[in-house]
C-alpha cells in the first residue's frame, strides 16, 4: 500500500473512533437526565466549580487554556445526590 492509502486508512479509524466517542457522550448525558426526571431531581443552591482544560490549535502552537465550570447539587426523590452542570 502507498502511503496516501495508508494515511486515508488513518484518517478513517481517527473520524469512527471520534464519531463514537461523541455518541457515546450524547447517549451518556441523555441517559442521566432521563434519570434524574424519573426520580424528581431538584436543584440546590449549593454549587461547586471545577477546572477543566481546552486546546486552541493555531499554525504549528498548541495551546492549552484552563477553564472554570459550575456544578450544581440536585437531591433527588431516592435520597441520592447527583453533581450536574445542567440548567
Amino acid at each position: 500500500m502507498s502511503y496516501d492509502n495508508w494515511l486515508k486508512m488513518w484518517l478513517w479509524i481517527l473520524g469512527i473512533v471520534l464519531a463514537a466517542m461523541i455518541g457515546f457522550l450524547v447517549y451518556d448525558t441523555y441517559q442521566t437526565r432521563i434519570w434524574m426526571n424519573a426520580n424528581n431531581c431538584q436543584k440546590t443552591s449549593q454549587s461547586r466549580e471545577y477546572m477543566y482544560y481546552m486546546t486552541v490549535i493555531s499554525g504549528n502552537t498548541t495551546i492549552i487554556v484552563p477553564q472554570i465550570g459550575t456544578e450544581y447539587l440536585y437531591v433527588c426523590d431516592n435520597n441520592q445526590t447527583i453533581w450536574w452542570y445542567g440548567e
